[in-house]
């Protein structure tokens, strides 16, 4: 057998195992076989109990049960393996055969990408970023907490076109947006939105989603800059009577 396995009876004994688990793990033969499952250092402390549960379930012997455990080698590091135990028979007396598959690499990339993930959610959260995906029609796929706060129902989003989210106005203007995005292109763009909670101004970024290649939908990001264009609208405003006062004195 090529992935490292071993023989456990149903008392959660370890019956015996193969060279391949004392080379991917550093502990001896001697060192795990005739020792309880609680009491090897092979399996993590949070995975003893769970895998000794499996093991004594009774199941077919046709039955195969696949799931993943976190494991730890003889000098510390961790491990994480996929699991295939199946019912035996073996020296008479009816146990588990199990064979661990080592998908270190793959969980620990998947952990990082979980933990990337969120922290960019987080940071979004953090500074007020409305995240959102659509499909290539514009139906809403998923969106942020700070959804909510924009208007944006999270729990049924989904079953709202970005388009119900602008005035009839900026209606082409979106429309627009979106094909170009569909199209490959990425958009940067300032435009209203409208919710229940209000209308915002909000600068709009959206660029393709691609699987294998193929855009499947739309990433979008929105910035609110309603106070910023007010206090810019104010400014304009009190720059406009500070010039028609200068030019007023200079006549005077």
């Amino acid at each position: 057998m090529l992935d490292p396995a071993m023989i456990i009876d149903f008392e959660g004994n370890l019956v015996a195992t193969n060279d391949r688990l004392a080379e991917a793990t550093g502990f001896r033969k001697d060192e795990l076989e005739r020792k309880n499952l609680l009491r090897t250092d092979f399996i993590s402390s949070r995975s003893r109990i769970f895998l000794l549960k499996k093991c004594l379930n009774s199941t077919e012997n046709s039955d195969i049960d696949t799931f993943e455990i976190e494991g730890k080698k003889k000098n510390g590091d961790r491990m994480f393996v996929e699991v295939m135990m199946r019912k035996i028979v073996c020296r008479n007396k009816i146990g588990k055969l199990v064979v661990f598959h080592d998908i270190t690499d793959r969980s620990i990339k998947e952990i990082a990408l979980k933990d990337s993930d969120e922290r960019y959610q987080k940071l979004c959260e953090d500074v007020r970023i409305l995240v959102l995906t659509t499909d290539l029609k514009g139906n809403i796929c998923f969106a942020n907490k700070i959804a909510k706060t924009y208007g944006f129902i999270v729990n049924a989003v989904a079953e709202e076109n970005i388009a119900d989210f602008v005035s009839k106005a900026n209606r082409s203007k979106l429309v627009s947006i979106h094909l170009n995005v569909v199209s490959g292109r990425k958009i940067h763009e300032e435009i209203e939105i409208i919710t229940s909670n209000g209308v915002f101004t909000v600068d709009y970024f959206s660029s393709p989603i691609k699987e294998e290649d193929r855009i499947t939908g739309c990433h979008i990001a929105m910035i609110d800059i309603t106070d910023k264009k007010q206090i810019m609208k104010k400014f304009e405003k009190y720059s406009d009577s500070a010039l028609e006062l200068k030019n007023a004195y200079r006549n005077l």
